[in-house]
């Protein structure tokens, strides 16, 4: 027997923690992070939709404007769906293409049609069969057909950005005209929640071959079925979007969309408060509380996608490699509230936990090795440390390098011995990032979709080790392999959830990585701006808003 799903439909019932703090007079609203079992993971994702919409429809009357301007720090890169790695230009992408499947604003993991209006599942969970929704029109005016829809997925999957997502994919095939099913190497509980990311966004293939045939730069040029088209991209300086009266879902109420690119943040932020826009994204924590005690401004604090932590390299040749007790040393030193607070300025929330507080698998209620300098100072000269230097790199960006200079003092209060060298973030991320070149350094999760496979799979099992950009610590054992296995190809959530919890476990014994806390991507708009959900991700659809 076939699972059917239609209209309404959650892939992994998990609810959205999304914190709110409003500006000089909006009050602070905060849904609870997601749960760990089915049946209360459901319960929270109702709760949380519920305040969500309660906050979206607060304020009201329309203003009558229906233009929108969006100041952001950060420039895209291309308008093509799989080969963008930048939240700014998912941001746009999201406003040009729809996909199968769509998020439910305060409620990530809450699927709803997008050009599928169902879908249904094969018995043993490795096929999706979509029904497509009719009539669709492309923004030049061509209707979508089955055809598109595979080519599309297909090209998607071959994106840099989708490349984890792509090696899941076994097949791609149009059934008939409304119909395409899109196949798994094994059952993978949270892939709609792969083909919802905007990286899978639908387009006309004849305007790709088009592109292709007469070099039309395809980075800054689309066709897809958005509420909203492409109009202008000056370099450097905007970008401008116009509504599509044609579209499936209805005319938007913003007919225009104009994107500011101003990359020094505090001439961005003084224009946000000097009235130039209604949207900012790219706040700094240091501009944080000036922007909140702006009149008619809120400043929403939306829990970042990525959570921090601290790598100790157990590589052959490194100081931590199969030296636990001196990995537990630097476990018991770290003061998280302490590391929060000069790390981030006291803007983010500990999060000892490896998943993300938005994904699933999150378990609120785990308790990390607690901070205890006189335990670590005991463990260290158990080890008969002599003073050997830990070489510490970090990224120079304030949001990693911060944290990295409270983290090598509580490290040299516990009596290491470590050299913190600061490196520009390209040269890091080659040497560090990609080589493993150090015996200690920070970083992030980053979840291209929210579950702890995404968090943690690369991380910390040992198929990965040695991967650049991936487990360069050399993390992970046996036991541990076969938890996050078990995560990977369950479809269970209860069961899914308990072997996340394993990994927790046993990370927390080896010491491999201290996980750290979860910062805040800060998101201002106008208290005009109607309908606004904060999305850790920037999976924003303007479509839904007003002013």
């Amino acid at each position: 027997m076939k699972r059917k799903v239609s209209l309404v439909i959650a892939a992994v019932m998990v609810a959205s923690s999304l914190a709110a703090c409003g500006g000089s007079s909006t009050a602070t609203t905060t849904a609870a992070p997601a749960a760990a079992p089915a049946e209360t993971q459901a319960a929270a994702a109702g709760e949380t939709q519920a305040a969500a919409e309660t906050q979206a429809a607060a304020p009201a009357a329309s203003t009558g404007k229906t233009d929108l301007t969006i100041i952001n720090t950060v420039e895209p890169q291309t308008l093509l769906p799989g080969s963008e790695n930048l939240s700014a230009g998912h941001l746009i992408q999201c406003q040009l293409f729809d996909t199968l499947v769509m998020e439910t604003p305060g409620a990530r993991s809450t699927l709803v049609p997008g050009l599928a209006t169902e879908w249904e599942y094969s018995e043993d969970g490795t096929k999706i069969t979509f029904t497509l929704r009719e009539g669709v029109k492309f923004h030049d005016g061509t209707e979508m057909t089955a055809d598109d829809v595979v080519f599309s997925l297909q090209k998607d999957a071959e994106g840099s950005y989708n490349a984890d997502a792509a090696a899941l994919i076994d097949s791609i095939e149009k059934i008939d005209d409304t119909h395409v099913a899109v196949s798994t190497k094994y059952a993978y509980k949270p892939f709609l929640q792969v083909l919802a990311m905007p990286s899978f966004g639908i387009y006309s293939q004849a305007w790709y071959e088009k592109c292709e045939a007469d070099g039309t730069n395809m980075a800054r040029s689309e066709n897809g079925t958005g509420a909203y088209k492409f109009t202008e991209w000056q370099s450097g300086d905007y970008l401008t979007l116009e509504a599509f009266d044609d579209y499936w879902g209805g005319a938007p109420a913003i007919k225009k969309i104009t994107m500011k690119i101003m990359t020094d943040g505090q001439t961005a932020a003084l224009s946000m408060e000097s009235g130039e826009a209604d949207v900012f994204f790219g706040l700094d924590s240091a501009d944080y509380e000036t922007m909140k005690a702006t009149p008619h401004m809120v400043v929403w604090d939306v829990l970042s996608n990525g959570t921090h932590f601290l790598a100790l390299n157990n590589g052959d040749g490194y100081f931590f490699h199969d030296n636990k007790d001196a990995r537990k040393a630097v476990q018991y030193s770290l003061n998280r509230e302490e590391i929060n607070l000069g790390g981030l300025d006291g803007t983010g929330h500990v999060t000892p936990y490896p998943v993300n507080p938005d994904h699933f698998g999150y378990d609120p209620d785990w308790q990390p090795t607690p901070f205890d300098l006189d335990k670590a100072k005991e463990l260290l000269a158990g080890t008969g440390y002599d003073g050997t230097t830990i070489v510490y790199k970090s990224a120079n960006s304030s949001w990693y390098q911060n944290p990295a200079q409270v983290m090598t003092e509580e490290m040299r209060k516990a009596g290491f011995n470590v050299d913190l060298q600061i490196m520009e973030r390209g040269a890091w991320e080659d040497d560090v990032d990609a080589k493993g070149n150090s015996d200690v350094w920070n970083y992030m999760t980053w979840g291209q979709f929210p579950d702890a496979d995404a968090d943690l799979y690369m991380y910390l099992h040992t198929s990965q080790q040695g991967i650049e950009y991936g487990n360069m610590f050399y993390a992970g054992n046996e036991e541990c392999d076969k938890a996050l296995d078990g995560g990977r190809y369950s479809i269970d959530d209860d069961e899914r959830f308990e072997f996340y919890h394993q990994v927790a476990d046993i990370n927390e014994e080896e010491a491999w990585l201290a996980f750290l806390m979860t910062g805040c991507n800060f998101a201002v708009t106008t208290d005009e701006v109607q309908g606004f959900v904060p999305h850790p991700a920037v999976f924003y659809h303007i479509k839904d808003w007003s002013l």
